[in-house]
């Protein structure tokens, strides 16, 4: 029997049909409204425009490692985070905590132990500050709105070509931090451009 009368937002980000078809069967009388993304980045968006309660999500997606999805997710929102994942190891789930997941399941895993971890980890939300998706970055005159993906530089729109964004976004999520060329280039490029530095020496963002 479900614990709640208004239904509670659960994204599920999980390429896997079969473990969607399971948790829309099982959770369909608790009262939850499964939003559901195959990969990291519809997920991302769905974060975003959907604005869930919860978040259940595994580690192997076939864009993005789920630890690096949530680290993701944790500069946007503070919204609890529970890994659903095969990966048994106990460093894995070290590291999928300490990326900012709240809880760990193992598959296969019971929908109604699950159930009860997502039913904890709403209770301790609601006893700390709303977790509000920001909508907004600001350093001075800049202004990213993070929904329409639009930066405004003195209240005037400016253009920036995608990889200048995700530059200005890693740039002001981090304000006030002393960043390395590997954590910038790994976050804006990709792992594989790690040793690329003068990626950043060519790379010209203009203030207008």
């Amino acid at each position: 029997m479900s614990e709640r009368s208004i239904k509670t937002k659960l994204l599920l980000i999980e390429d896997e049909e079969k473990i969607g078809k399971i948790l829309r069967l099982y959770f369909k009388n608790e009262n939850f409204d499964i939003i559901e993304a195959q990969n990291g980045e519809v997920g991302i968006r769905m974060l975003l425009s959907s604005k869930p309660e919860i978040i259940v999500c595994k580690l192997g997606l076939p864009d993005i490692d789920g630890k690096e999805l949530i680290r993701n997710i944790r500069e946007l929102s503070n919204v609890p985070i529970i890994v659903c994942s095969a990966r048994s190891d106990d460093k894995e789930i070290i590291a999928a905590l300490n990326s900012g997941a709240d809880d760990y399941v193992i598959k296969p895993f019971n929908p109604e132990v699950l159930l009860v971890r997502i039913n904890a980890a709403l209770r301790r939300a609601a006893s700390t500050i709303h977790n509000a998706v920001k909508e907004f970055l600001i350093n001075g005159p800049i202004k990213i709105d993070l929904l329409k993906h639009e930066v405004k530089i003195n209240n005037q729109v400016v253009f920036f070509p995608p990889k200048q964004y995700n530059l200005l976004k890693f740039l002001l999520v981090n304000k006030g931090k002393v960043l390395i060329h590997r954590e910038i280039l790994g976050e804006v490029w990709g792992k594989a451009y790690l040793c690329e530095n003068q990626y950043l020496r060519e790379i010209k963002i203009s203030f207008g």
